[in-house]
């Protein structure tokens, strides 16, 4: 059984390699069931996982940080709904996410990662909500592009801290 965020984050890198996950019909379903139920008496660790990464940024400066594609990954992995996804990429730039008021602006990313989530997002819609533009929460809420950051990078956004 998967106790920590380490033994999670191996456990879903090596599934992520061995499926393919991303861009599968069902992402759920193509995680070996032997995985999922192994992360369902864990089910905190993914949580865990997003708000205790290394090398973590200030939030209170545009301080620059990488984030791995595995990371982008783990964000949509077993999640149905579009904000909790993006909820999840948020948190990758801000680990005190639940103590923020207010970002002032969007953080910003690499060109090439932005397209990454974008079609990540698109794929993503076209699965779980097929009703709707594919990829419209990313563009419409998600990070900014700046093509002058080294692919992978995000720089985030000032925000104001609640009370």
């Amino acid at each position: 059984m998967i106790k920590t965020y380490e033994e999670f984050e191996e456990a879903v890198s090596e599934e992520i390699e061995w499926q393919g996950i991303i861009g599968s019909r069902d992402a759920k379903k193509a995680v070996s069931e032997n995985l999922w139920k192994r992360l369902d008496y864990a089910g905190y660790a993914k949580r865990l996982y997003l708000l205790q990464r290394e090398n973590v940024v200030g939030t209170a400066k545009r301080e620059m940080r990488e984030i791995k594609l595995k990371e982008v990954k783990l964000c949509f992995i077993g999640e149905d709904n579009q904000s909790v996804v993006l909820e999840n990429l948020y948190t990758l730039v801000y680990p005190d996410w639940e103590d923020i008021e207010k970002v002032d602006g969007f953080p910003e990313i690499s060109r090439d990662l932005w397209q990454d989530v974008s079609e990540r997002f698109m794929e993503f819609d076209r699965i779980n909500h097929p009703s709707v533009m594919a990829g419209g929460l990313w563009m419409n809420n998600g990070f900014s592009s700046d093509p002058s950051l080294p692919d992978g990078m995000v720089r985030a956004a000032p925000v104001t801290m609640k009370p």
